[in-house]
């Protein structure tokens, strides 16, 4: 569970609307506040929630084309690699079979 410090810290991060009205705001704040529960703050936790697996599937006598990789600004790549890293970590990705 979330101690309080870490709900406001998270509360705060949340980008609301700049021009809203401050009694706005704060209403928006209390509502997150009262559902916290229903938030997941890590990939880790998210499979405590009950989660349908799928598939894509292709259609079939498809062939698939290998694309060159794309790049990334160079101010980006570490935190794209994290969190890439966050979600094979936690199950939701997986390595694919080169072709």
């Amino acid at each position: 569970m979330l101690i309080e410090r870490e709900i406001v810290e998270w509360v705060n991060k949340i980008q609301l609307e700049p021009n809203l009205h401050p009694k706005e705001k704060r209403q928006y704040e209390d509502l997150l506040h009262k559902y916290i529960h229903l938030f997941v703050f890590s990939y880790k936790n998210f499979f405590k929630i009950t989660m349908e697996q799928h598939k894509i599937e292709s259609f079939p006598n498809v062939k698939l084309v290998k694309t060159k990789q794309g790049r990334w600004n160079p101010k980006y790549t570490t935190m794209v690699k994290e969190e890439l890293d966050e979600l094979f970590e936690a199950g939701f990705l997986k390595p694919m079979e080169t072709i």
